[in-house]
């Protein structure tokens, strides 16, 4: 099984330099309505503009962003993605070791309101 995320937003271009600069992806489609997020071959993210004509069983621009949804990011280079944050002026509470997973963490919020979870490595992925 595969999953691909959409998430609507309320600028794509704005929020795919977000994304492009932190965690180093690249552009699959571009655009002011429907981004594709890429790492290497691979779809990571797809952003879309809730108000955009072209709804894919949106549920549109009356639904909050975020609602409850935490997409969990796995990096090979934790570190390097807290620094990022830093620099990119993103409020992060640091580096923490979460026990149950076995995998150190930390907590970021994207521009929508999205909670963020970025991963380290665990010797189970």
């Amino acid at each position: 099984m595969q999953t691909s995320i959409l998430i609507n937003v309320a600028d794509v271009e704005a929020s795919s330099a977000w994304y492009q600069q932190l965690f180093g992806c690249t552009s699959g489609h571009g655009g002011p309505d429907f981004e594709m997020l890429m790492f290497g071959d691979a779809l990571q993210l797809m952003l879309h503009r809730a108000d955009a004509d072209h709804a894919h069983d949106n549920p549109g621009p009356t639904v909050p962003f975020g609602g409850g949804v935490v997409i969990f990011v796995r990096v090979a280079g934790i570190e390097a993605v807290v620094e990022k944050a830093t620099k990119l002026g993103i409020a992060h509470g640091g580096i923490v070791h979460n026990p149950l997973a076995h995998q150190d963490e930390v907590a970021l919020q994207d521009p929508d309101g999205y909670l963020l979870t970025v991963c380290g490595p665990a010797d189970w992925a």
